[in-house]
């Protein structure tokens, strides 16, 4: 009989081994390897127009989620009072 396992999700903008963009991408995925064996681990991270790509090479699966939302941009700098964003 298997051992069920607590669910950890990792949610990253990037990740060595898929997506990788800068160098922050090696710590997440060492942290979902020494977090292996004792949980079950999910890791979300943006598709950066890789989706098919990855779906190719990869158990990754596309979820139906969207993040959308306003946001202030004044905060970066950008002279417009609000916008919205989808993710």
């Amino acid at each position: 009989m298997t051992e069920k396992k607590d669910k950890v999700w990792i949610l990253t903008f990037e990740y060595a081994g898929f997506v990788k963009v800068g160098g922050l991408g090696e710590v997440p995925a060492n942290q979902a390897k020494s977090l292996k064996d004792k949980y079950d681990i999910t890791v979300f991270i943006p598709s950066h127009g890789q989706l098919e790509r990855l779906k190719k090479d990869s158990a990754c699966e596309r979820l139906p989620l969207k993040c959308v939302g306003q946001i202030n941009p004044s905060f970066f700098g950008i002279t417009d009072h609000e916008s919205s964003y989808a993710i």
